[in-house]
């Protein structure tokens, strides 16, 4: 699968992975997820705002979005308001099922026809069962809430490499999903708002990359650990690591 070139531009962040932090010699850790609240181990919280998707303004808009799963979610408005988030693996042989389509009221699989109802139950085979789903609320409004099972990238390891009289470059260690994009975000306090910063791909190079993208696919080690280095200035910093969301 080719996904590289019919990417959609970056439209989303979402907040993920182990937050470095150092307060006055100390070295701590946090979570950091989306919200950034505590959540548990594995799951995550990502809010679609509609204004960046206005197919899903009207009932039957449909948009699959890469979130650093093995598969797209895709995001289903039903009526009422209703909204349903689903996994995009084919219940019969693994597929990327398309999203929905209102022209056939149903979301299809290219592969071998088989058809899934807006909620991602069977709606005919040879699939034998509907499409995992994840639960999504919506604000009436601007906001669908959704809450994913199964995201396991974060940051494994920080590490301090060298300190100068001016910064300390720092080594975030994390494990990116395949095909997706990653950003370092910075801010001195919790309380402030995070933002992008440079950082290299080695130990001894200038920092100057913005975003890194994996497309490295090896089936003996899927999820590969990579290193970025970034430079910490001052005594006090909070980094994360966050994976822009973008349309498949």
């Amino acid at each position: 699968m080719d996904a590289i070139s019919t990417r959609r531009q970056v439209i989303s962040q979402f907040i993920l992975g182990t937050a470095a932090a150092w307060v006055g010699g100390a070295w701590h850790t946090e979570r950091l997820l989306a919200t950034e609240t505590p959540t548990v181990q594995g799951w995550a919280t990502l809010v679609v705002r509609l204004s960046l998707f206005p197919v899903l303004s009207a009932v039957g808009g449909s948009v699959r979005l890469n979130v650093g799963l093995d598969y797209p979610v895709a995001i289903n408005r039903g009526a009422g308001g209703a909204f349903y988030a689903v996994n995009t693996r084919c219940a019969h042989l693994g597929c990327t099922v398309n999203a929905y389509d209102s022209g056939i009221s149903a979301m299809h699989c290219g592969c071998h026809g088989s058809r899934y109802h807006i909620d991602g139950s069977l709606a005919g085979g040879p699939a034998t069962s509907g499409l995992d789903s994840y639960p999504a609320v919506f604000d009436g409004v601007e906001k669908v809430t959704v809450r994913l099972q199964g995201v396991t990238f974060g940051a494994r390891e920080i590490t301090l490499l060298s300190t100068t009289q001016n910064s300390k470059r720092l080594r975030l260690l994390f494990q990116p999903a395949i095909f997706s994009s990653y950003q370092v975000h910075y801010r001195e306090n919790l309380t402030d708002v995070a933002r992008p910063i440079a950082f290299s791909t080695t130990p001894d190079g200038v920092a100057t990359m913005t975003t890194y993208r994996n497309t490295v696919f090896n089936p003996d080690d899927p999820s590969p650990l990579v290193p970025l280095y970034v430079d910490a200035v001052g005594s006090r910093g909070f980094f994360s690591i966050v994976i822009l969301i973008s349309e498949y």
